[in-house]
């Protein structure tokens, strides 16, 4: 059994129940493997759960530089749909997301380090993408307010799939993109 396994399984068991409802037991069944053979590699539930943070934060940190390097004018656009579009197929932005906005109680503070991480990276591909969008070389201290606003639309259409899916969240994305684009220098305003 490799430790893999037990991650995807893991996985699978925090996104569907959270982690204070999982149990190592629950994860050894998943696996087809008897609670002790979890030791040979990971210590904890804990340990279980942080090396998934890890992996997410990876999944999440790739997303955000491609946002930063894609060159694509509407990268900010694309990239509201794309969570949207991932969240009902991607358990570890399910994961991501869970232990973001509901982390597991002792666990936060080490949480909240991948987060700060999540948002320094997010802020400096946003800026990137501006450039594109506004077509400037360098974003001036009135654009720079529209780091603050994507990475706002950014954290609520997290919260609207965490707590009410991707169909809820569509007509929340739109509103605030168009609010967004009314107030941008670019050309392409109001577009849908």
């Amino acid at each position: 059994m490799s430790a893999e396994r037990i991650l995807t399984c893991a996985l699978n068991r925090f996104v569907r129940q959270g982690y204070d409802s999982t149990s190592l037991s629950e994860i050894a069944a998943d696996a087809g493997i008897r609670k002790p053979s979890i030791y040979a590699h990971f210590a904890s539930k804990k340990q279980i759960f942080m090396k998934l943070l890890e992996l997410a934060w990876e999944k999440e940190r790739e997303r955000v530089e491609q946002l930063a390097t894609c060159g694509d004018p509407d990268a900010l656009r694309n990239y509201i749909r794309a969570i949207r579009e991932r969240c009902s197929e991607d358990n570890f932005l399910l994961f991501w997301l869970m232990a973001i906005y509901m982390p597991p109680a002792g666990l936060d503070a080490e949480i909240y380090k991948y987060d700060a991480l999540y948002a320094e990276r997010m802020d400096a591909a946003i800026k990137a993408a501006l450039k594109i969008k506004f077509h400037k070389e360098a974003l001036t201290p009135g654009d720079e307010i529209f780091i603050d606003a994507y990475a706002g639309i950014i954290r609520c259409i997290h919260a609207e799939l965490l707590y009410h899916g991707p169909d809820h969240s569509e007509s929340k994305a739109k509103a605030l993109w168009k609010i967004f684009e009314l107030a941008s220098p670019s050309a392409d305003r109001l577009r849908d």
